[in-house]
């Protein structure tokens, strides 16, 4: 919900038309999906000195997160269909929209 109130309120501001902020809120919402079950995976996948936190804490914790729920793989591919959705849905604005293409990618593919 932040991502998705951020992508919106940056629209509004630019005075983007209702349409435009609609979609910029879809691209938020799935990018915060994707961001979670990426941040999700780095916990079961990497370490304390990559992370900068400590690694395997939610499972420590007990906390539901997808790698838990469905298995790391599911949550992979959970996590790339997300980052395919901000694509196609920064895609009505051409090249000006690199950077949330490129933005929905390096949310899956970052290392810590």
């Amino acid at each position: 919900a932040l991502l998705r109130a951020s992508c919106v309120c940056g629209a509004l501001l630019a005075g983007a038309a209702d349409d435009v902020c609609e979609r910029i809120g879809r691209y938020g919402a799935a990018l915060g999906v994707a961001f979670q079950i990426a941040d999700d995976i780095l916990d079961v996948v990497s370490d304390t000195a990559t992370l900068g936190k400590p690694a395997g804490s939610d499972a420590e914790q007990g906390k539901n997160t997808y790698p838990a729920l469905v298995g790391l793989d599911e949550s992979r591919r959970l996590a790339r269909e997300q980052a395919d959705a901000c694509v196609a849905l920064a895609g009505f604005s051409g090249p000006e929209a690199e950077f949330l293409r490129a933005l929905a990618e390096y949310t899956i593919t970052r290392a810590a």
